[in-house]
């Protein structure tokens, strides 16, 4: 979990000193409240998931090229009425966070974000692409 780890090393010490915590559990569910719903403020990050893609076979199979993704959800939660001053700090922090992997040739971040309630949780999705042989 490589690049977990490197997450979440960036964001505790990038995050220092706002309202935002970075928390080394997974995300998982207490009953049907996701973690990351109940304790706000705590930015959450998922398991690595890693997709390879066939590029290049050839017939020994001893050089073929891949494409590999890995992703990565990072989740937080803040009150949708009264939003903390730093979220835009930490949109933006999350964001570049992507950078902080490195070796790969393309770094993505996705964002989502959805109200229910008076809660609103924000999903960052780290998409990191490598070629590879294997």
């Amino acid at each position: 979990m490589i690049f977990r780890d490197t997450l979440l090393a960036g964001l505790e010490t990038e995050l220092t000193g706002t309202d935002f915590r970075v928390s080394s559990e997974l995300p998982w569910q207490s009953g049907e409240v996701p973690l990351y719903v109940k304790n706000r403020k705590f930015i959450y990050i998922d398991r690595e998931e890693a997709i390879l893609t066939d590029m290049i076979l050839t017939l020994a199979h001893d050089c073929d090229i891949y494409e590999q993704q890995v992703i990565v959800n990072a989740y937080v939660s803040v009150d949708a009425k009264n939003e903390p001053a730093d979220t835009d700090l930490l949109v933006e922090t999350m964001l570049k966070a992507r950078f902080m992997v490195t070796d790969q040739i393309k770094n993505l971040c996705e964002v989502q974000t959805e109200i229910t309630g008076d809660v609103e949780v924000i999903q960052f999705t780290y998409t990191f692409y490598q070629i590879s042989n294997v």
